[in-house]
């Protein structure tokens, strides 16, 4: 028996790997046909979260949207006369499109609260408790029928909140209980949306009574011997219990420590199972105050899906899912560790997991995503020569999501051949180098970009012929060169260091200076003294800064602090350069506030004084960060840029003509560049023109004057100019614009033959001002 089922464990195992592998977060969202009225969801023909969804975004929407309109009087009537389970809003709770499922819960939770349930509550309440005890002890058939199952018993918890009076204490405890009790017959997907309605009715319990629950929960949840529905029921009273208790309960109570013992505990895999449980409901329900034991607990969960029990994979799937669902997106970089762990473990099923996360993260939000490259980078480019067909099949599947999340304008236009070169090292190198060479480059390099890039230099440095080993290393330096913050270039050089001296030490003269070139220009992110640049990282400003506030966040857990400064540092470092203090500081401030709470018995005075000490560690942070004074936080100047660049590179055949260089226009300014021959200005200008740098604006308007109007037409200077302006342009406009710039009628009826090259420059200007563009560039004018 125990042989058959590990059959069929793993054949679900492979099964799950083969579903999630691109997808792990994602929902699988089911058709609605198209319908002319939705407005009393009469003909609504939801599709259960079984199936798999071939919707547009829209048609998501469209549906969404229907729910919202259906009518509150017959669903309050389906309640109280039993046919509930039939009811097209409880479809919709089931719906494979999360959005959808919520906008049906919203729409049932307005219906039990407003006028269609007008003097109803106590039926209501009495009919919504019948059908949740009606359904405990059976299972769910379907996820569809699960997710739909715990949507009821959260529309339960939070009528008997907002119907029972406060001071009937003892039916809202009995209410919480019914809600906890149901949680049993719940697969994963029902207890993430109905644990949310234990939080609710927490404060109706004496809170020792509601801690030995806790207490209750956690030891099931850790003990119950290859029973998963108990496992996942206890995790689940444990994270609603802990989501209504609130402040820094999930470290006071000894849930987080719990469970990370039993995620190490190598001898008993239901223990396993149970901490993967507790770790993924209280992601999705405890809320933020686990985010910092969640980020640190990652690399752990994330290699388990390599385990050796099958329901400890399994577990570490939904806790996989969970915490990458849970986290918010300025938090994503801080999973590099945990992705890099289980791209480097030795299962393979560890390495697949891993690579959909990437994937999935990739598709969905790349400008956060990017920011993991630099660490996660080696790791998944070690996956794509694994030994094991899954891990290099899904590896090749992700490598263009993944690469495209960079931003550098050039690397992204040869992307087919950099990923090319890094499939095939051996055929592809040389031709990708030579591309990089003759690249003009007009956008810095970051440190996404070089994760991507630089392993093709690598693999130059490493090739036998002096010529490849050339071009690397003059690619290297020009890459280097092209480097905003020096800092970006701290992790890579461990790597490529030893590489470039290998190359100064090579035969060739040629070689050697080139080397010791590319190694001067990778090493600028080092002091004089070969430590790493003194410039701080915002993590270490933020720390500080809390540090200095200490005395005011008495109780405050060490491992949510340090977890708090690294995240307020990352939101200071991805900020825009020109960010406003202010708004900056208030980004972090909010950071700081979502995970360090007060502790809950705190008075008011104690409250306000934990308050004032996180604003204070968020502006003081930001102003240090930045070298700052305090009144940069009031600053009200406001100029009106019209292009506003900051760092821009300017790159051409293996030249680099402009290096971190700011680029601002603002309106109504003339500028000039000036430069000695060769030196770029043209380049800049045809690149300004084409908008072909990163972050221009697309709505501005350039028109460039590069020489001056040449016509072999034997008409007027007014005729000409009238055929080669914006259609709508009057005649008379046009000759009282060639007036503004010194044109009499003699030589208005002149022709363009006749003038001089001045003249016909004058003529070109005028022609432009025509076009009424915003931004007017202007190449050797005089």
């Amino acid at each position: 028996r125990a042989t058959g089922g590990e059959s069929r464990s793993n054949a679900s195992e492979r099964s799950r790997t083969r579903t999630h592998a691109m997808s792990i977060t994602l929902e699988h969202r089911g058709k609605i046909p198209a319908n002319a009225s939705f407005g009393a969801l009469s003909d609504f023909s939801g599709v259960s979260a079984d199936s798999t969804d071939d919707r547009s975004a829209e048609e998501v929407t469209a549906a969404k949207e229907a729910v919202l309109e259906a009518e509150h009087a017959p669903f309050v009537q389906a309640i109280l006369d039993g046919s509930l389970p039939t009811s097209v809003v409880v479809a919709a709770m089931g719906d494979a499109a999360e959005e959808v499922r919520d906008a049906a819960l919203s729409v049932a939770r307005a219906a039990v609260s407003g006028d269609a349930a007008s003097g109803k509550s106590a039926d209501l309440l009495a009919a919504l408790a019948s059908a949740v005890d009606g359904e405990a002890g059976v299972a769910s058939a379907t996820r569809g029928k699960d997710l739909a199952r715990g949507a009821v018993v959260a529309l339960y918890g939070h009528l008997a909140v907002t119907s029972l009076p406060a001071d009937e204490l003892a039916a809202r405890e009995e209410a919480l209980r019914r809600v906890l009790n149901a949680l049993g017959s719940l697969g994963d997907d029902g207890c993430f949306v109905a644990s949310r309605a234990a939080a609710l009715l927490v404060d109706a319990v004496p809170e020792e009574r509601i801690l030995s629950m806790v207490n209750e929960f956690n030891t099931k949840a850790l003990a119950a011997e290859g029973d998963a529905n108990a496992r996942r029921a206890a995790a689940a009273s444990v994270a609603g219990l802990l989501k209504g208790l609130g402040g820094d309960s999930v470290n006071s109570t000894g849930v987080t420590s719990a469970t990370t013992a039993a995620l190490s505990n190598k001898k008993d895999a239901d223990a396993r199972a149970g901490a993967l449980a507790l770790y993924a409901h209280c992601c999705l329900t405890a809320g933020r105050p686990f985010e910092p034991s969640a980020v640190t607990l990652a690399p752990v969960v994330f290699t388990m899906r390599g385990d050796s029990n099958a329901d400890v994979r399994h577990g570490a799937e939904t806790a996989i899912a969970a915490v990458v669902k849970a986290l918010p997106v300025t938090a994503m970089k801080l999973l590099a560790p945990a992705l890099t762990a289980a791209l480097e473990h030795k299962a393979w099923q560890s390495k697949v997991s891993a690579l959909g996360v990437c994937g999935d993260l990739a598709t969905r939000v790349p400008g956060y995503f990017m920011r993991t490259l630099p660490e996660i980078f080696p790791a998944f480019l070690e996956t794509v020569f694994d030994t094991h067909p899954k891990v290099t099949a899904v590896a090749e599947a992700v490598m263009a999501p993944i690469c495209r999340c960079v931003k550098n304008a050039e690397i992204l236009g040869m992307l087919p051949l950099v990923m090319r070169a890094i499939r095939s090292p051996q055929s592809e190198t040389e031709e990708c180098l030579d591309r990089l060479m003759e690249t003009t480059f007009v956008n810095s390099m970051d440190a996404p970009s070089l994760a991507v890039i630089l392993p093709v230099i690598m693999r130059g440095l490493r090739e036998r012929a002096m010529d490849i080993k050339k071009k690397a290393a003059v690619t290297c330096g020009n890459i280097c060169a092209l480097v905003d913050d020096v800092r970006d270039l701290t992790p890579f050089i461990p790597a490529l260091e030893p590489e470039l001296v290998k190359c100064e030490e090579h035969t060739h003269p040629d070689l050697r200076e080139c080397a010791s070139k590319a190694k001067e220009s990778l090493l600028k992110g080092l002091g004089a003294n070969g430590s790493e640049n003194e410039k701080k990282a915002g993590a270490d400003f933020v720390s500080a800064a809390l540090e200095r506030g200490k005395a005011s966040l008495v109780g405050a857990d060490a491992l949510t602090i340090s977890y708090a400064a690294a995240l307020g540092g990352w939101v200071i470092e991805m900020a825009p350069l020109r960010m406003p203090p202010s708004i900056l500081a208030n980004d972090v401030k909010l950071e700081l506030q979502a995970l360090l709470a007060a502790p809950k018995g705190a008075d008011a005075s104690a409250r306000d004084a934990w308050e004032e000490a996180l604003v204070a560690a968020a502006q003081t942070a930001v102003l240090e960060y930045k070298g700052l004074d305090e009144s940069a936080l009031v600053s009200d100047e406001q100029k009106d840029y019209i292009v506003d660049l900051q760092g821009i590179i300017l790159a051409f055949a293996g030249r680099v003509l402009l290096q971190r260089t700011n680029f601002s226009l603002e309106r109504g300014k003339v500028y000039g560049i000036v430069g000695q021959n060769g030196t770029g200005k043209t380049t800049l200008l045809n690149r300004v023109a084409a908008k072909d740098i990163a972050g221009f604006p697309a709505d501005v308007s350039v028109y460039y004057i590069q020489h001056e109007i040449l016509s072999e037409k034997q008409e007027t200077i007014v005729d000409f100019m009238v055929a080669n302006v914006p259609e709508g342009v009057t005649k008379e406009t046009v000759i009282n614009t060639l007036k503004e710039v010194g044109f009499d009628d003699v030589k208005m009826a002149a022709t363009i033959q006749s003038l001089s090259g001045g003249w016909r420059m004058k003529l070109a200007i005028a022609r432009a001002m025509l076009w009424d563009a915003e931004v007017l560039l202007l190449d050797e004018p005089t």
